[in-house]
């Protein structure tokens, strides 16, 4: 049912907020943007959810490889090469 999924993504970003271990709290942001996309079918708030794990760890590749195949999905392919992800590697960005 969407609405326990819902509630799965808001728990996830609650411990996520709570948790000390940066670490951690990135594993759980990365499923709650998970379960948005999968099972909520909600693309772009999964975007936005990847592009914050980005903006906080740059070095996070399958925060932009999951970035780049949603973008690819919801063919938001101009809207890329400005988002906060690929401000700074707009050459791996626009490459793809």
């Amino acid at each position: 049912d969407a609405g326990d999924h819902e509630e799965v993504v808001k728990l996830l970003l609650r411990r996520a907020d709570s948790e000390a271990d940066g670490a951690q709290a990135i594993a759980l942001r990365h499923r709650a943007a998970e379960t948005a996309a999968t099972k909520l079918g909600d693309k772009e708030r999964a975007i936005s959810l990847y592009a914050a794990i980005f903006e906080q760890d740059r070095s996070d590749a399958y925060a932009q490889e999951r970035l780049r195949a949603l973008y690819d999905e919801t063919e938001k392919f101009e809207t890329m090469s400005t988002s906060p992800p690929c401000r700074a590697r707009t050459r791996a960005c626009s490459s793809s």
